[in-house]
């Protein structure tokens, strides 16, 4: 009988332990509300040594921003159909020990396709890939590319949606290759379809799905698929 409540008693110790360590790795939590309904959500690191910053580049400002305006705001801006979207990556190096083999992951939302700039296309287009290298503290890279509005044969309740799209990296810290640096980041936009020839508008009764790899789980199940799918209808 005591050996059973000692066994027990482990068992409760190591399910607390594993609660008290992952709410230390990841304690930070990052949503999105997908198009036509439900959320997805990834977590990475509190205050981790690995930064990165997703933008987009606003023709009406002539600057990168973190989130463009379909309305008010001061250069409120939606991409047209035949427009190229300009997105800019950067990664830096925050603590104070080298990083090593850095690779970033951009899953492009429904609706976009990569078109051409740094990275390496992959899944049709619906994923780049970002061989970063190592990062000394405080360094930094940057990189651009542009990526096409496409309907995929689908028709959306409305011309105008919004767009979420994640991007994340990951590295191996140099003082001790067992850890890592986990890091996200998201942008947001609003698009237009335009008119879509030869189909009517119907009702989306299921987005397609990404299938875009991420080698690195952030802390969760193999197989995450960074979402590049957070998509939300345009309600400003």
């Amino acid at each position: 009988m005591k050996a059973i409540i000692k066994g027990f008693s482990t068992l409760i110790l190591a399910i607390v332990m594993l609660g008290v360590f992952s709410s230390t790795s990841y304690a930070k939590q990052i949503c999105t509300t997908q198009y036509g309904g439900g959320e997805t959500c990834i977590n990475i690191a509190d205050n981790p040594d690995l930064e990165i910053d997703k933008t987009i580049y606003n023709p009406k400002s002539g600057e990168y921003e973190s989130d463009i305006k379909s309305s008010g705001g001061s250069y409120p801006y939606i991409f047209e159909s035949s427009d190229k979207i300009k997105f800019r990556i950067t990664v830096k190096n925050v603590g104070d020990i080298e990083i090593k083999d850095i690779n970033a992951y951009d899953a492009l939302p429904a609706f976009l396709v990569y078109d051409s700039g740094d990275g390496d296309d992959r899944k049709d287009g619906k994923e780049v890939k970002f061989e970063i290298g190592d990062l000394k503290p405080d360094e930094k890279k940057s990189f651009t590319f542009k990526a096409k509005i496409e309907n995929d044969g689908i028709s959306p309740k409305s011309d105008k949606i919004c767009l979420s799209n994640f991007v994340t990296a990951k590295g191996k810290r140099a003082d001790d290759l067992k850890k890592s640096e986990d890091t996200a980041d998201s942008a947001n936009f609003c698009i237009t379809l335009g008119k879509v020839l030869g189909t009517s508008k119907a009702k989306i009764a299921k987005l397609p799905t990404t299938g875009g790899e991420n080698v690195f789980a952030l802390g969760l199940s193999i197989g995450l698929v960074l979402v590049g799918y957070g998509i939300k209808k345009l309600s400003d």
